[in-house]
């Protein structure tokens, strides 16, 4: 056990809160909670409603000894599969699991709503600290966090209103500056492809990209949108159907490396030639980018910088019960290569 954690008070709504709100004996609450169906439907319903108010979490840990600490880091991520994900997974695990905790990873498939029954479930069991992508999380999920006093961070995108701890991109900026990039290569007729674009850094991407096309007076209409995934097929779908809708369009922008690999694939086997009949640009940097025919344009961001940055801060605020607003603002950098 890491001898600098420290124990405090959870700070968490009780089963009596929810008592006094509703008007009722605790033994009621415990009741309806346990057994609906012994509960009158007009009791039950005032119940419900006091713990949606209060955001009412079971502590299903309040077995534990007083004196223990949790050592478990409860991590809710977009996915567990992007190239992103794997680089920030191993970071935090570099560093917070030789501190002797131990970390339960899981995803919400970029759904805010499956984030809200995700951070439910694991606040229920007391987790030492929780870790969330840094993206718009729903009413419900604020208030269960707001009444648990433990660290929150916000990790991969910058929120500027953290939480607790944000540690992340400006992804923003980063589309912002590709589009610009592209625009002093001297391309005009610029796209942009994206998948999971409501979602969190997806959605910064495409307003980066919307802004930067505003600003040099530039038409931001060549949209492609809803995409069902991020994929080498999808990408490859997408290829023809842009542009046979748009024949001047002369540069793409992709929300993933996967798919602008796609659509470069499906271009060589059509024979399109890139750069010289269209450009293609993405963002992060995976080592298939660079083995691409031609080599993929990126904007590279040191995920593994961000893992570790925001483990080494969870730490801090775990060693000396900090609550503190932090925010860290990793940079980026364009990886010019040879499909623009």
């Amino acid at each position: 056990m890491n001898q600098g954690r420290k124990r405090k008070n959870s700070g968490r709504v009780t089963l009596a809160d929810v008592a006094k709100l509703a008007g009722v004996g605790s033994m009621t609450v415990s009741r309806a909670l346990r057994t609906p169906e012994l509960v009158s439907e007009g009791l039950r319903a005032r119940i419900d409603a006091a713990v949606a108010q209060l955001g009412y979490l079971p502590n299903k840990a309040a077995g534990a000894l007083a004196s223990s600490s949790s050592d478990t880091i409860a991590v809710i991520l977009p996915s567990l599969t992007e190239f992103a994900t794997n680089e920030m997974v191993l970071a935090l695990k570099s560093v917070l699991e030789p501190a002797g905790y131990q970390l339960i990873f899981t995803a919400s498939n970029y759904d805010s709503m499956e984030e809200e029954k995700q951070v439910r479930a694991l606040l229920q069991h007391s987790p030492a600290a929780l870790i969330l992508p840094g993206t718009p999380h729903t009413p419900q999920t604020l208030k269960y966090i707001a009444n648990i006093n433990l660290p929150v961070v916000e990790i991969s995108a910058l929120t500027y209103e953290p939480i607790h701890i944000n540690v992340g991109v400006d992804h923003h900026a980063s589309a912002y500056q590709l589009t610009k990039f592209l625009y002093m290569k001297g391309y005009r007729q610029i796209g942009f492809i994206g998948a999971y674009t409501n979602f969190g850094r997806f959605a910064m991407r495409l307003a980066g990209w919307q802004k930067a096309m505003l600003d040099h007076n530039l038409a931001s209409h060549r949209l492609v949108l809803g995409l069902p995934q991020a994929s080498f097929s999808v990408g490859a779908d997408c290829l023809i159907s842009t542009l046979e809708r748009w024949p001047d369009i002369d540069a793409v922008i992709c929300s993933h490396s996967e798919l602008a690999a796609g659509l470069i694939l499906e271009a060589n086997k059509r024979g399109i030639k890139l750069p010289e009949q269209l450009a293609v640009a993405t963002f992060d940097d995976p080592n298939l980018c660079n083995t691409l025919q031609p080599s993929l344009t990126t904007v590279d961001i040191p995920y593994a910088e961000v893992g570790k940055e925001a483990a080494q801060s969870l730490l801090d605020a775990l060693n000396h019960s900090q609550r503190n607003p932090v925010i860290k603002s990793i940079g980026f950098r364009i990886k010019t290569r040879a499909s623009t």
